[in-house]
């Protein structure tokens, strides 16, 4: 389940380097959870080729991030939002604190 999670994640950050039929195949397995077989009925392609395919996108999205750390980065600056505002006595600190935290994990917006 990690996996998934991790790897959606690399989606949000990396998919537009992917091709248009990785995107799709990697769009159902991760985001609609469909299964190989699925996928391959669908597609009207082997099983086979939709796990080449899947492995093929894991091996780039990881690679993309150890060149790029986007992700990595990202999740270290969320935590340390959190630490900031637990230590925040100030109201204004403390929301602007909040904006930063909802930036890195749901595109917050700013005001």
């Amino acid at each position: 389940m990690q996996d998934k999670i991790r790897m959606n994640t690399l989606l949000d950050y990396y998919e537009s380097l992917l091709t248009a039929k990785q995107r799709e195949i990697c769009g159902y397995y991760y985001r609609q959870d469909l299964s190989l077989n699925e996928i391959a009925e669908l597609m009207h392609v082997s099983r086979t080729a939709v796990y080449d395919t899947v492995s093929r996108c894991e091996h780039r999205l990881e690679q993309c991030e150890k060149d790029m750390r986007f992700v990595d980065g990202s999740e270290k600056r969320r935590r340390l939002y959190v630490k900031i505002k637990a230590a925040a006595d100030n109201a204004e600190v403390s929301k602007l604190i909040r904006q930063c935290i909802d930036t890195e994990t749901e595109g917050g917006q700013d005001e």
